[in-house]
């Protein structure tokens, strides 16, 4: 009877090994749950940068791509992460035009307050640190250090004029001589073949004392040779900011370039809510340049203090300015790590909540504009400008740069608390499929690309 019970244990335990192996060989062949899409938005309040109204529509995005617009059925959301957008306004991420940030790039993996704003991609205005210019190191060697470092946003870079005159002249204030001047044709060559974006003037006195109008434009040719744009700053007081008009679209006119004035900025207090003035000269001026267009922060004239909160005088010139149908919205200023040391410097309110502040304080409070306008001025008008032919849209096939918001909460707090305050309302943010904000809070991801302009295309 022993040696009965003993085979039985033997076969119970050898059949509970069996059952263990059939077990894990199982479990081992089970394939893993197979999704269609990436990633799904869902019950969203879709406005697609187009200037057309909303409407209601899930999104699904694979890879870096939007591939389904419309009404997905419960059972084919199949993705690992689904968003539910309810009662939010999903749009395409907002695009910047004018960033200061190129020397803070790497103090600030994150662009915290870029992504607060809802910004996806953002343009290095005024070109790559002047040391680096002064070191003749290639733009697309940055490039190439940005992205082995790692980038939350999409990052593009215009030549800046200035710098390169400075790293030409060095400390000399005189005009620039013929030998010079191929210099710098050459430089803008081999920047313009490494993906620029094109050319900018962001220190008009300098470029005044160091060349004439006819070497400026001779410059602004070599970038439309790539398909570049001329990105001009316009600043002073009225007569100033006249001429420089005057001078912006003869640039455009004989060198064919397409111009855009990112910065028209008033000094004069006198001057200020008599901005139509201005803008009369620029229209008159559109009359026989089409490719002349402007991009304007919700800021025309900067305070001592780093609010910037306008003056009532001042903030009736913004209005006139951001109804403009042909003028685009942008923020400014620099990437700050609020962990790592920025928050003594003194930086402006702009650089915060430019794109908030439009969405909560002009367009829901004083309701200067419909929503749709406003996305549009924020995302296909500067995608257009840029000429990226992916971005700006929500649209199939277009990158995944999408932000969503709450549009009864989003506002650019800077304007009436600390400066230095992140904008709320903003809830998801996504660039090229990932996202770098859910629900309010920042990821540690870094799928940013680099914007490249036509002449590196071309190669």
């Amino acid at each position: 009877m022993t040696n009965l019970l003993q085979v039985v244990k033997i076969a119970l335990s050898r059949l509970h090994l069996l059952l263990l192996l059939v077990v894990f060989l199982f479990s081992s062949c089970r394939k893993a749950p197979t999704y269609e899409f990436d990633l799904i938005i869902s019950n969203g309040n879709v406005i697609d940068g187009s200037g057309s109204l909303w409407f209601p529509a899930d999104l699904a995005i694979k890879g870096k791509n939007i591939v389904e617009i419309g009404k997905i059925p419960n059972k084919e959301k199949r993705a690992p992460k689904i968003i539910n957008a309810q009662d939010l306004i999903v749009c395409p991420g907002f695009i910047n035009l004018q960033t200061n940030s190129n020397s803070f790039i790497f103090t600030d993996d994150f662009s915290k307050n870029k992504i607060y704003q809802g910004i996806t991609s953002q343009v290095f205005v005024d070109g790559i640190p002047l040391r680096l210019t002064q070191d003749r190191k290639k733009l697309g060697i940055y490039f190439s250090e940005l992205i082995n470092r790692g980038i939350s946003i999409n990052i593009g870079a215009y030549i800046g004029l200035n710098k390169i005159v400075e790293s030409v002249l060095g400390s000399s204030k005189r005009k620039v001589n013929l030998s010079e001047i191929s210099e710098i044709k050459k430089i803008i060559h081999e920047n313009m073949i490494d993906g620029a974006l094109g050319l900018s003037n962001s220190s008009d006195k300098l470029i005044k004392e160091s060349m004439t109008p006819d070497e400026l434009i001779a410059l602004a040719d070599v970038v439309a040779k790539y398909g570049g744009r001329y990105s001009a700053f316009v600043r002073g007081n009225k007569k100033e900011i006249q001429t420089a008009i005057r001078e912006t679209v003869r640039v455009s006119k004989e060198a064919n370039i397409p111009t855009d004035i990112v910065n028209l900025e008033v000094t004069d207090e006198s001057f200020f809510g008599k901005i139509e003035e201005i803008i009369k000269v620029l229209d008159k001026h559109r009359e026989s340049v089409e490719l002349l267009t402007m991009t304007q922060a919700p800021y025309l004239a900067r305070r001592d203090d780093a609010s910037g909160v306008p003056s009532e005088m001042q903030e009736k010139d913004v209005i006139f300015v951001l109804k403009l149908d042909w003028v685009s919205i942008r923020s400014v200023g620099r990437n700050s790590n609020l962990n790592k040391g920025m928050i003594s410097r003194k930086i402006h309110a702009e650089s915060y909540g430019s794109f908030p502040l439009v969405l909560g304080k002009f367009v829901r409070e004083k309701e200067i504009s419909d929503l749709e306008t406003v996305v549009k001025k924020m995302t296909w008008l500067n995608a257009k400008k840029l000429g990226l032919q992916n971005r700006g849209l929500i649209k199939i096939g277009n990158r995944a740069d999408i932000t969503i918001f709450n549009p009864n909460t989003v506002n650019g707090n800077g304007a009436t608390k600390n400066p230095q305050e992140f904008s709320s309302g903003i809830q998801y943010v996504i660039v090229n499929g990932v996202l770098v904000l859910e629900a309010g809070k920042l990821l540690s991801s870094q799928p940013g690309q680099i914007l490249l302009g036509k002449g590196k295309l071309k190669e």
